[in-house]
């Protein structure tokens, strides 16, 4: 992500890390140790928050909101939309087109394709390789899987991880973990 933040023009990148603190990572420093130096530090200072986990990612976007940068678009070619939220993230390869609607903190991931008309939510996150059919509406908090498709015109609920390689082909109601070709909820093993 770091090499990728350079190709977009970011011109400083430092890291935030407990564990880390005063190391580096790729060759960039790690300055900070907690939310709260990144509070601390100047004003000027704008983060993107590059986390998986959704509802983490949620979080901290919340005690950041002052901080939190304008969308990050490694390839700008490659986006037909002006409907991108901030801190959303879309990465090398990706594509986003016309009249796509893109909530806040979203990760659209590597090769990820989203087609014209969708909506995916906010804090959702589109992996490598995932399609998203023309129309398709993804909930906040979803995770779609590497490789996955959902077909145009189905709807995913809030909360859904959609496992990869599924066909998600009808909508998802609920959240819950979904898979196979076609997609269907995953059972708890009983205990």
């Amino acid at each position: 992500m770091a090499s990728q933040l350079t190709q977009a023009g970011v011109r400083s990148i430092v890291f935030c890390d407990h564990a880390l603190q005063g190391q580096s990572v790729c060759g960039y420093p790690v300055p900070f140790a907690s939310v709260q130096d990144i509070l601390a530090a100047g004003s000027d200072l704008r983060v993107v928050v590059t986390l998986g986990d959704n509802e983490r990612r949620r979080q901290l976007h919340e005690r950041l909101a002052e901080r939190i940068a304008s969308a990050v678009i490694i390839e700008p070619g490659r986006v037909y939309t002006d409907h991108i939220a901030e801190g959303t993230q879309i990465l090398a390869g990706a594509v986003v087109n016309v009249e796509a609607r893109i909530g806040a903190g979203t990760i659209i991931n590597t090769n990820a394709v989203v087609e014209h008309d969708c909506s995916v939510g906010s804090f959702s996150h589109v992996a490598s390789g995932a399609v998203i059919g023309g129309g398709a509406v993804v909930g906040d908090g979803v995770l779609i899987g590497a490789g996955a498709v959902v077909l145009p015109g189905v709807r995913v609920a809030s909360g859904a991880i959609v496992g990869g390689g599924a066909l998600v082909a009808r909508d998802i109601s609920h959240g819950g973990t979904w898979t196979g070709v076609p997609a269907r909820p995953q059972q708890r093993a009983n205990r």
